[in-house]
């Protein structure tokens, strides 16, 4: 129910408006869930690529966004665009490499609070990753759940206009730690940055806070996949269903 989603008690202020531009309706929805795995398994080493020994994602959610990026180069090809996706990163680790080449041609951003983790990337990924800074601790997480100010401290003091603007195919939320600042205003960032061909990515999914803020902030007009991680917990994929799609449509 709507009173179940909501993470806030009656009379309370409802989030804040999306911060982003208009982005266009969804043109092709992904089918993985009524295809199943299989057709997606490989198109990782179809591209010429491995998964680094030390990162933490592995397998089968490698494939699935693989995939995705290759639907949102198809998509931006066919509407006259230059084939590129754009795709925004929570998370700096060893695949960040990986992710950067599998979009060449694409808009590719990082988002991370972890300075080491930005100093122990290639010069490439270093010019293409935000240095974050999202102002709560993963212990407010029930105390700031409907508090647009708090929640948004991130998108008001982290993202140029321009990267506000930017109507993202794929938004990936690795990131940060669950046991220090806590994912709570990433979750609340997909939500306002997501457009209507947006599918976003959380991982550790199972986990309480991440699942309550994911129903909160990103279950409205989405459905949801749980993919493996391969590092024993979930990866869930969220994506626009038949019905926002219809709603969002001119």
């Amino acid at each position: 129910s709507e009173e179940t989603r909501s993470p806030c008690p009656p009379g309370v202020t409802a989030p804040l408006p999306a911060v982003r531009a208009a982005c266009p309706a969804q043109q092709d929805p992904p089918d993985l869930p009524e295809r199943g795995l299989e057709n997606v398994k490989g198109c990782l080493k179809s591209a010429g690529l491995e998964q680094h020994p030390l990162q933490q994602l592995h397998w089968d959610v490698l494939d699935v966004i693989c995939q995705e990026i290759r639907r949102a180069k198809a998509r931006n090809a066919s509407l006259g665009g230059s084939g590129g996706a754009s795709m925004l990163i929570f998370s700096l680790g060893h695949d960040s490499p990986m992710w950067m080449t599998l979009n060449q041609g694409g808009l590719t951003r990082f988002v991370e609070n972890a300075r080491p983790w930005v100093e122990m990337q290639p010069p490439e990924i270093q010019k293409a990753t935000i240095l974050a800074d999202y102002g709560h601790h993963w212990t407010e997480a029930y105390g700031i759940r409907c508090d647009p100010h708090r929640l948004g401290y991130f998108l008001r003091n982290n993202l140029s206009p321009e990267l506000l603007n930017t109507c993202w195919d794929i938004i990936l939320i690795d990131a940060p730690s669950g046991w220090g600042a806590g994912r709570m205003g990433a979750i609340y960032a997909a939500s306002q940055l997501a457009g209507g061909n947006t599918v976003i990515f959380l991982d550790d999914c199972e986990r309480m806070m991440e699942s309550s803020f994911a129903m909160w902030y990103l279950s409205e007009g989405r459905s949801l996949f749980s993919i493996d991680n391969g590092h024993g917990t979930a990866t869930c994929m969220i994506y626009p269903t038949a019905t926002s799609r219809a709603a969002s449509s001119p």
